[in-house]
């Protein structure tokens, strides 16, 4: 069985001020913003790794692991190799017209969220470039 392609990762953070969050990560720690629609914003941490900070609480239990795939297919054959490898998955991938992406998410054994993701956006930052 072969193992589809994970091309970066991100990490999601909650914070209670989006714009207080920004000045220290962009201003203070010097991070590259990369995208951000709403309230979120993208921030990149190095070649293949990114930040994604969220406004709300962090009591909203949103901290997750995201693995980004290059292409949107590889969201689906990420979904099928999970599912053929037994694991019960909370429903098919799906195309956010908000965020501009294809995921879906799998929980891990202690309930944290794993979320297999693919931007649709062409100007979202490619893995090597």
């Amino acid at each position: 069985m072969h193992r589809p392609p994970f091309d970066q990762q991100m990490v999601h953070l909650s914070v209670a001020d989006l714009d207080r969050a920004h000045a220290f990560y962009a201003g203070i720690l010097g991070l590259e913003v990369v995208g951000g629609r709403g309230a979120c914003r993208y921030y990149r941490l190095g070649q293949a790794a990114f930040l994604a900070l969220e406004a709300g609480s962090p009591d909203d239990r949103r901290q997750r692991i995201t693995l980004l795939c290059d292409r949107a297919y590889d969201v689906d054959a990420w979904h099928d190799y999970l599912r053929r490898r037994g694991l019960e998955l909370p429903g098919p991938p799906e195309d956010d017209a908000d965020l501009h992406v294809r995921h879906f998410t799998v929980p891990d054994p202690d309930g944290n969220l794993v979320e297999i993701r693919a931007f649709l956006d062409p100007g979202w930052p490619k893995a090597g470039r």
